[in-house]
């Protein structure tokens, strides 16, 4: 039962980090329905954090050796803020092909898990 609570308190705290984000660059939590590149399931649900965000190639291939465990700071170092976050998964569209996303997961405790692709078929 202390794990359980445990992890609510950790996603909980992980959320209003994420909102906090939000409102320390100044911008709301609206949906992303205005944007026509943005995936279905990102477009509907999506929290913006940062209108202008990307993710390069030389990021994504960066990204893809990035090891399971690394903090939420040694993310940012290598993606920066994302565009969009729903739960503990950021988003970030490629730079070069704006209808495919990536999706940087996050663990209860805010620490990297994986990475998704997300395109607008998808």
């Amino acid at each position: 039962m202390k794990q359980l609570a445990f992890g609510l308190l950790l996603a909980t705290t992980m959320q209003q980090c994420q909102q906090d984000i939000g409102a320390e660059l100044g911008l709301g939590t609206q949906a992303v329905a205005n944007n026509p590149y943005a995936a279905a399931p990102i477009q509907e649900q999506c929290q913006v954090v940062d209108p202008e965000a990307t993710l390069s190639r030389e990021q994504l291939s960066r990204l893809i050796y990035v090891a399971e465990g690394n903090s939420t700071d040694a993310m940012r170092n290598l993606a920066g803020f994302p565009y969009c976050f729903i739960g503990t998964v950021e988003y970030f569209p490629l730079d070069t092909d704006r209808e495919t996303w990536i999706g940087i997961q996050y663990n209860a405790a805010g620490t990297y898990q994986s990475y998704t692709f997300s395109t607008r078929n998808n």
